[in-house]
């Protein structure tokens, strides 16, 4: 099933400091990325948050800005950074950010960071976690292929299952193509974990792809944990990784690929893992499942289809 995506068009209302006038975005029908009336990166931002310093960015003519207004829309082509304030929420100041196939986000901070309307990763652009506990929320749009996908990983040594990058509220999108890859990708990697608490993935119809991206050493381990998520697309395990089950009723999701070598977890009698698709490989552990002393069979597992 493909996306209807249409092309989006955000305006900025009257003369404000960085406005983003007649920004086209994206066009799903030629996989084209217009970035008309945004402002792009005049610097890398090493030093400070790059969203606290208007000066890393320009317009068209050249022009920066003191302060960004709420409606602006801005363009990376290099590393940007954000780091959320200790303990609290911190929020992206613009409408929209998208990254190009050169650009990483880079994140760091044990705390929330809000995302506002929108971030779209063109193909190749990556998300980088520098901080072993870090919350996120807003929309990420995914414009990807497998040829050159988008990256989520996860830079910092994580020992536990509390730890990791944590998807609180989160909407993913992206069509058919769209190709995104999650895992750790640094010495000291114990578990890359993937922690999506709430949000949708019913209109992302690509493909989640849990492994280390690029290869990380052996022992450390990928995880995705979903708690009652719909992913409209695949979710497909790579060796030593897990899909793991968590909340109440189960993920759903539109197929499932398992690697040799990759497990899913956490199933009960009543938390399931539903596929309305494509099951290429499976393997379930269910060391831990109970039931009633008088069931003969416990569905933990089901498949509406192939």
């Amino acid at each position: 099933m493909k996306a209807n995506y249409r092309k989006h068009f955000v305006l900025a209302a009257g003369a404000l400091a960085i406005g983003c006038a007649q920004a086209a975005g994206w066009n799903p029908e030629t996989r084209t990325y217009d970035t008309t009336g945004y402002w792009t990166q005049r610097q890398e931002g090493w030093a400070d948050p790059s969203f606290s310093n208007p000066s890393h960015w320009k317009n068209a003519s050249g022009e920066t800005a003191s302060a960004f207004d709420a409606n602006a829309c801005l363009y990376a082509t290099k590393f940007v950074y954000a780091k959320p304030d200790q303990d609290k929420v911190t929020s992206l100041p613009c409408k929209v950010l998208a990254l190009s196939e050169t650009a990483t986000l880079g994140c760091t901070g044990a705390s929330y960071f809000d995302f506002g309307s929108q971030v779209d990763l063109l193909a190749g652009a990556s998300l980088t976690m520098y901080g072993a506990y870090f919350k996120a929320k807003g929309t990420f749009n995914f414009y990807s292929t497998e040829e050159k996908p988008n990256a989520v990983k996860i830079e910092a040594p994580t020992t536990g299952e509390d730890q990791g990058y944590f998807l609180y509220n989160v909407t993913l999108t992206g069509d058919d193509k769209a190709y995104v890859v999650l895992g750790g990708a640094k010495e000291g990697c114990t578990l890359a974990n993937f922690n999506w608490e709430s949000g949708d993935g019913a209109a992302f119809h690509g493909t989640l792809r849990v492994a280390n991206f690029p290869a990380a050493p052996a022992a450390c381990v990928a995880q995705l944990k979903l708690a009652d998520i719909t992913v409209g697309g695949t979710v497909s395990l790579a060796n030593n990784t897990r899909l793991v089950l968590t909340g109440t009723s189960g993920a759903t999701v539109s197929n499932l690929v398992m690697d040799a070598g990759s497990v899913l977890v956490g199933t009960t009698a009543e938390r399931k893992l539903t596929v309305d698709g494509k099951v290429e490989k499976l393997r379930i552990d269910v060391s831990g499942l109970s039931g009633a002393a008088d069931a003969t069979e416990w569905p933990v597992v089901k498949v509406s289809a192939t």
